[in-house]
């Protein structure tokens, strides 16, 4: 990433104390009112994303055993709920992601991996910054976030039921593991699920200083948020993988 004289200027008002936990609400102190936004950010380049979606999204299912297979079908979608200024909520969603789960008397537990590099939110130039400023996808090894999942209870014979849903992922070195109530609905070898809750992520580190003093210089905002609400909505589909 390329360091600017502005970035520099911007970094003593944004790096905080390692031993200090960041703030909710990170103010950009050079924040100019009269400055508008950079709209023409550059399209992140996809050398190492491209190739490595291409392999964790050939991830295969597990053979089916004594237990159905199930298989996250795409109409799924994972959400993240971004705040701006304290209070302007940015919704957007990840398009690409693959995962499998196993079921093993009532409850399913499964695994998969998202492209961060699908992230969109409906504004090309902001989802650029959030691509390579927050995520990292120009850095190898970075590209792609496996994540866990378990239901704690699956009964898809049932047509409706609620259970916990388990989710787990590591962003950065920050660890997320929460449990959110669902609820389930079952149709012939599909169920749907709708998560009842979201979640608060932090994702920003210490070690992310610079580059996200980059992004709050190019967005202008005086207020941008450490963290991000975490909402699902998936459908998973039966498969039996001989």
């Amino acid at each position: 990433m390329k360091i600017t004289w502005i970035t520099l200027a911007l970094l003593p008002a944004l790096v905080l104390n390692a031993a200090d936990p960041l703030p909710a609400d990170i103010e950009n102190k050079a924040f100019d009112p009269a400055k508008p936004p950079v709209i023409d950010e550059a399209v992140p380049s996809t050398h190492y994303s491209a190739s490595e979606w291409k392999i964790a999204s050939g991830m295969k299912a597990p053979a089916c055993g004594k237990g159905a297979v199930w298989k996250v079908a795409p109409a799924s979608s994972i959400q993240g709920i971004a705040t701006k200024e304290k209070t302007v909520q940015v919704k957007g969603k990840f398009s690409r992601f693959v995962a499998f789960a196993s079921q093993k008397a009532m409850t399913l537990k499964g695994s998969g991996a998202l492209d961060l590099s699908s992230w969109d939110s409906g504004l090309a130039p902001r989802d650029y910054r959030v691509q390579k400023y927050v995520f990292g996808v120009e850095e190898p090894g970075k590209t792609v976030l496996p994540f866990q999942f378990e239901f704690k209870t699956w009964n898809p014979k049932a047509t409706d039921w609620e259970s916990p849903l388990l989710l787990s992922f590591k962003l950065h070195g920050q660890q997320f593991s929460h449990i959110f109530p669902a609820k389930l609905h079952a149709e012939g070898n599909q169920v749907k699920i709708t998560t009842a809750e979201s979640k608060r992520f932090t994702f920003l580190t210490s070690g992310q200083q610079t580059a996200f003093a980059k992004l709050m210089e190019l967005c202008n905002h005086h207020f941008l948020s450490s963290y991000a609400d975490i909402a699902l909505d998936l459908t998973l589909d039966q498969v039996c993988v001989k």
